[in-house]
């Protein structure tokens, strides 16, 4: 596996709006792209909305097509999901969003 762009990004909930950040609801967003373009970066737009209502935003990168398979791809999420379950497991499994754009939702 050939990894080039396996980073992610992590918008903390506003101060004002979460009494702690580990109390925060935690939104993972999966870029589309059809596995072949954009990244993190063209979907940091969503946080403010999202920090602003008391939320913790974690936008992960992947590796694109041809570079790497869509078998490849997925692990690399997996990995995200387990890096941001391990960052705070008591508000993971009970308050964890996974939207997707359409590449994600295949």
């Amino acid at each position: 596996m050939v990894c080039v762009v396996e980073k992610l990004d992590v918008f903390h909930a506003a101060p004002s709006r979460a009494a702690s950040h580990a109390g925060a609801p935690v939104q993972v967003f999966i870029h589309g792209g059809y596995w072949r373009s954009l990244g993190k970066s063209d979907h940091s737009f969503l946080a403010p909305a999202l920090t602003a209502a008391g939320a913790c935003m974690v936008v992960p990168n992947y590796d694109l097509c041809p570079a790497v398979s869509i078998p490849e791809i997925t692990l690399q999420m997996v990995i995200a999901l387990a890096w941001t379950y391990r960052q705070d497991r008591t508000i993971f499994a009970a308050r964890a969003a996974h939207p997707a754009q359409a590449a994600g939702r295949c």
